[in-house]
């Protein structure tokens, strides 16, 4: 029997509709260039970032793979962070990538864990005709202080870091959830020279799949391919999300394999089941006023999908938008909602709808929006009254948005095609 192709939380066996940015990538990379990913979980980050393991496919034409090194480190592995276990990491895990018999191994396993003992090792292997990758994977962590890691220890390591990266002792990659620039020290902690810490790096969000990137995900079933209804719920369910379709296709092919599709509803409480984290991560990593702002976006869309009646509309919701269109913006950027047209919006995951909606219909939210959400959006008392009195409608029908079962079956009746 053929292995599932569909293997989650572990990067796809080949990317699909990441051409552009591995070789955007790349380029960068082979010129001793820096690159910032950013993107919610699930996006393919972490994919991107594991694909440039392989070092033929960044270093310059006629070099020899093992001229390239690269090493791979996971932030989230090094908790609570701090810098001299952020060196150790690299120093172990690029001694790990040598062969037992290259000098430069030896030398590297003894590194002091420090930026001095780091740019020794890294020029070692720059003399030596080599070039070295740093893949970073959550790099949320080194621009987060915690309890043992001061907003002074923070930015002394940062700038350490691009004071290496000035000196062309490495080519990094990060990953993280927001765009480096909207995290660590505020711009106005500058560098000795007046420039900023993360100026060394070409940002890039990772965006969704398309539908037809979405369409060649699936064709790797082969025989087992979902028909065109399935893919056109897939696409309504999940998005573009590289990680939602990663689950939606091993319960697919599982099932599959076994004689037959599940039905949709069964469809719907695995997938619901194998995915809450990244809803609830997407939810809780968002700010207080983003949070609010997808709030609105779900009510928007709450008429169709609640049956609430034609009655039903809140007006102001396009001038709200207007005035928060930053924000609004930074959601598209990171693939949570999609501008339709004007100030309308849609979230591009259906089940993260769902998700957002189920917040207004906590018992929590029954009170609607309070002073502090009114000055957060910048509402006056006529948009707040409006927002609220419909807050309040879609809360009435909380056991329409509780059911799981129920609300894909709204969702398979009004999903766009």
């Amino acid at each position: 029997m053929a292995a599932n192709p569909f293997t989650p939380s572990a990067p796809p066996a080949r990317l699909i509709g990441r051409d552009s940015e591995l070789s955007d990538i790349c380029a960068q990379v082979r010129n001793h260039g820096h690159f910032a990913l950013s993107g919610i979980p699930g996006c393919g980050k972490t994919s991107l970032l594991r694909a440039l393991l392989d070092t033929k496919i960044w270093l310059p034409d006629g070099a020899k793979p093992a001229d390239g090194i690269a090493v791979y480190v996971d932030l989230a592995n090094i908790q609570p962070f701090a810098p001299l276990e952020f060196w150790a990491a690299i120093r172990d895990e690029l001694a790990a990538s040598l062969h037992p018999n290259d000098p430069l191994r030896q030398a590297a396993a003894v590194a002091e864990p420090s930026p001095q003992g780091a740019q020794a090792m890294l020029q070692a292997v720059r003399n030596g005709g080599r070039r070295a990758v740093l893949l970073l994977d959550g790099y949320d962590s080194a621009v987060r202080t915690n309890d043992s890691y001061s907003a002074s220890a923070m930015s002394s390591h940062l700038f350490d870091v691009r004071r290496l990266a000035q000196a062309k002792c490495f080519a990094a990659v990060t990953a993280t959830y927001r765009r480096l620039d909207e995290l660590g020290p505020s711009p106005e902690k500058l560098a000795a020279g007046g420039s900023l810490w993360y100026n060394q790096y070409l940002f890039h969000p990772v965006r969704d799949l398309s539908p037809a990137d979405c369409n060649r995900f699936y064709d790797q079933m082969a025989s087992y391919a979902p028909p065109v209804d399935w893919r056109r719920a897939l696409r309504e369910l999940c998005g573009g999300n590289v990680a939602l379709h990663q689950h939606a296709g091993k319960i697919l092919y599982d099932s599959a394999v076994r004689g037959s599709l599940p039905t949709m509803a069964d469809f719907w409480e695995r997938l619901e089941s194998a995915t809450r984290h990244y809803y609830r991560n997407w939810w809780n990593w968002a700010s207080p006023k983003e949070q609010l702002l997808m709030m609105l976006v779900a009510v928007s869309k709450a008429q169709n999908r609640l049956d609430l009646g034609r009655d039903f509309e809140v007006s102001d919701l396009p001038v709200v938008f207007s005035h928060n269109d930053r924000e609004l913006r930074e959601l598209t950027e990171r693939g949570l909602v999609n501008r339709e047209s004007g100030n309308r919006f849609s979230f591009h995951s259906s089940m993260m709808e769902w998700w957002v909606l189920r917040e207004i219909a906590s018992a929590a939210a029954a009170s609607g929006f309070d002073d502090r959400s009114k000055e957060l959006l910048g509402l006056s008392k006529g948009q707040l009254k409006s927002i609220n009195a419909a807050l309040s409608r879609v809360w009435k029908h909380k056991d329409a948005v509780q059911s799981a079962v129920v609300w894909f079956a709204k969702v398979l009746a009004t999903g766009k095609p």
